[in-house]
């Protein structure tokens, strides 16, 4: 009798658009996440503007997470600017 491979839990989560003013933090979604799944896929705007300071807040709160995580947004104005995230528990 074959063993069952291994299950592989994804989470998605899209359009956060994390904000300066910090009106919503997402680390208790993304810690409870971490118990849910093996791995986290971020999609659609991860930033409301596509500023360093609102990926600075969003990387703070998926420090929260312990599952590798991959993400990718393109937001901004002209020139917009292109996000990218990648964060497991060995990197951060």
């Amino acid at each position: 009798m074959s063993e069952k491979p291994d299950k592989l839990t994804f989470a998605a989560i899209g359009d956060l658009h994390v904000k300066e003013d910090r009106t919503l933090s997402f680390r208790e979604l993304f810690a409870e996440l971490s118990t849910k799944a093996k791995v986290l896929v971020l999609c659609g705007d991860l930033t409301d503007l596509g500023k360093p300071s609102e990926a600075e807040l969003l990387a703070e709160d998926l420090r929260a997470c312990s599952v590798p995580t991959r993400g990718k947004s393109y937001v901004g104005g002209s020139k917009p600017l292109e996000i990218h995230f990648f964060v497991s528990s060995r990197i951060w």
